[in-house]
């Protein structure tokens, strides 16, 4: 993650509290510049190790891409004490002046400033994509649902890993295989008795995993097609122009539909 990327994931997790985290910010130099020790130590220090360990895009990206969490790596900046911080550098304000003209000035200010965003929240319009999903994500998804007009969860099975993202974009579409086996394991498909070993122990997920992410097709065909009629997905989505392909047709699959990059299959 370089630090472009960095600085979209901190707006799309303050995108709609830009004031409220300014504020924090301008709060954290306060303290630095005028807070007591003890204050340093609870709100200035904590900040700048989150900054050289856990904010730091050079540690973090390598580790959120292995475990399928970039796309939400913005989370990890809702652990700030915006709030908190704000509301305990008011009270020490409003408990330490000594002008009583300025104690109520600074909670006329907070209530202001606290009633102008509730308004804001009140008249705010939600994004139907708040998570930045790809457009050819959600056109998938809105040809999934063309395809199964019913309601209830529509079973599919992805061949690629960006299509992931969908499930947070729309719940109802869901992956039956599991995501260790998409994720994590991590099998050697250039070691051909491994693979064997795979389709021998009748392990439906991997057995789908090995066809969907690496492309291994077992000899006898009925072992995949006997994997994929015991977990029952709705539809299968691969890359067009794939071998896939032309395996899924030989196993009687069926070409629903299509966007520019992948192609959906009723199994």
């Amino acid at each position: 993650m370089d630090l472009t990327l960095t600085y979209d994931a901190l707006t799309q997790a303050f995108e709609s509290l830009k004031v409220y985290f300014l504020i924090y910010c301008l709060c954290v130099v306060l303290i630095f510049l005028l807070g007591k020790s003890l204050d340093r130590e609870r709100f200035v220090y904590p900040v700048i190790f989150l900054v050289l360990t856990l904010y730091n895009p050079i540690l973090v990206s390598p580790i959120a891409e292995t475990i399928g969490l970039l796309p939400r790596i913005r989370r990890i900046y809702w652990l700030l004490p915006v709030t908190l911080l704000i509301v305990y550098l008011i009270v020490r304000v409003v408990s330490e002046a000594g002008s009583a003209v300025f104690k109520v000035a600074v909670i006329l200010a907070a209530l202001l400033i606290a009633g102008s965003w509730n308004n804001y929240f009140e008249n705010r319009k939600t994004p139907e994509n708040i998570y930045k999903i790809s457009d050819e994500s959600i056109l998938v998804s809105e040809k999934l649902h063309e395809l199964s007009p019913q309601d209830g969860d529509i079973m599919v099975v992805f061949s690629d890993d960006r299509l992931q993202e969908i499930r947070m974009y729309d719940a109802s579409v869901r992956n039956i295989l599991r995501r260790k086996d998409l994720l994590n394991w991590q099998p050697d498909v250039e070691d051909e008795e491994y693979v064997r070993e795979v389709y021998a122990s009748g392990k439906t997920n991997r057995i789908i995993t090995l066809f969907v992410k690496y492309g291994c097709v077992p000899e006898d065909i009925t072992i995949l097609s006997d994997a994929l009629e015991k977990k029952d997905p709705d539809y299968l989505i691969c890359d067009k122009d794939s071998m896939k392909m032309m395996t899924l047709e030989d196993m009687g699959a069926r070409k629903v539909s299509e966007t520019d990059s992948f192609a959906i299959y009723e199994i």
